[in-house]
Parts: C-alpha cells; structure tokens; sequence
C-alpha cells in the first residue's frame, strides 16, 4: 500500500510578528524540495496551511498549523 504522505506542522511563537515570515520561509518548500538532490521534481506535491482555531479551545498556544 502506498500514498501520499501528509506532514502537519503547527507553529508557537514567542513573538507572533514573525509569523507571516516564517510562513512565507515554509511555504517556499513546496517548490524549493526536490528529488534527486534538487535537481529533480517537486516532492510536496500539496501545501495548505491557516490559523489554528480550535472551537474545543485545545490550541495549546500553537499559532498556524500547515499541512502537505
């Protein structure tokens, strides 16, 4: 059996103004990761990502939680 591979990262910042670069740093990946020692295909093939917003209130303080 094999599949897609999904990843989650979740993000805790001691100083939430950093958040839109490390996303913007994060994000890069999808097309920065490639097979073949970069000289290859992608191999993010799907990136999501968005504010954690727990409606049980189980964010634990983490921020921004991506997925791929």
């Amino acid at each position: 059996m094999s599949g897609p591979i999904i990843h989650i990262v979740s993000f805790k910042y001691k100083d939430p103004s950093v958040a839109p670069e490390v996303s913007r740093k994060f994000q890069a990946l999808k097309d920065e990761c490639k097979l073949d020692n970069g000289k290859g295909a992608p191999y993010i093939s799907n990136f999501v990502g968005g504010a954690n917003n727990s409606n049980e209130g189980m964010t634990k303080g983490l921020h921004v939680s991506i997925s791929h």
